[in-house]
């Protein structure tokens, strides 16, 4: 669920970023109410045979720059995203051990009997 969250606010903030850079190259269209330019990229793209040569290279420039600008801006924010959780995992998770360690062992009593060692006392030979 949380993947699906965050996949839907970065795509938001896409689209919000698209809509917000293409407005300024969509020719106005009294027939439809403005272009299909507007909802993406591949609508800007089928639109452009229904409008002059000129306007329609204008809308495709402006679509082109705007998808530009959106992939850019998703990255970033996906990144940043990403760099923090990474950050807010190493924090929280720093006192649990890697997988595959063992927990300190105890040392065990010497049987009776048997001579006490003291390991500070051993020599490495």
């Amino acid at each position: 669920m949380g993947s699906a969250l965050g996949v839907a606010t970065v795509g938001t903030l896409g689209i919000a970023v698209y809509r917000g850079q293409i407005s300024d190259s969509i020719p106005a269209d009294p027939g439809r109410g403005g272009s299909g330019g507007s909802e993406s990229a591949a609508g800007a793209v089928a639109s452009i045979d229904t409008l002059p040569d000129h306007i329609g290279a204008a809308l495709l420039s402006g679509a082109q720059e705007a998808f530009t600008d959106r992939l850019h801006v998703v990255a970033f924010v996906a990144a940043a995203l990403l760099a923090s959780i990474g950050v807010l995992v190493v924090t929280q998770l720093r006192h649990v051990p890697p997988l595959g360690d063992t927990a300190p062992q105890q040392q065990q009593p010497a049987a009776e009997g048997a001579p006490r060692v003291n390991e500070d006392e051993l020599v490495a030979i």
